[in-house]
């Protein structure tokens, strides 16, 4: 699914090798990427921007659907800032 960006190469410090745009969100990007230190797939969203009401939604997010568990539901592993 491509939206008229050029996705990353890499994100997280080149952890994350970025494969393709998969969808976007309120608070940001989803890119299907390969996690190079757990040898995994995986989907990573990556924020619009930095700070602000964005880093409070997407915290807020995170905690709220870290502890959902379901068949048709993606797995949230970690959340981290690189900057």
């Amino acid at each position: 699914m491509q939206h008229g960006h050029e996705a990353p190469a890499q994100l997280g410090r080149g952890r994350f090798l970025v494969a393709e745009e998969i969808g976007r969100g309120a608070f940001g990007i989803v890119y299907r990427a390969r996690d190079r230190l757990a040898g995994v797939d995986v989907a990573m969203k990556v924020l619009y921007r930095d700070g602000g009401d964005a880093t409070l939604g997407i915290k807020r997010e995170f905690r709220v659907l870290r502890g959902l568990a379901h068949p048709s539901l993606v797995r949230l592993y970690e959340l981290f800032a690189d900057s």
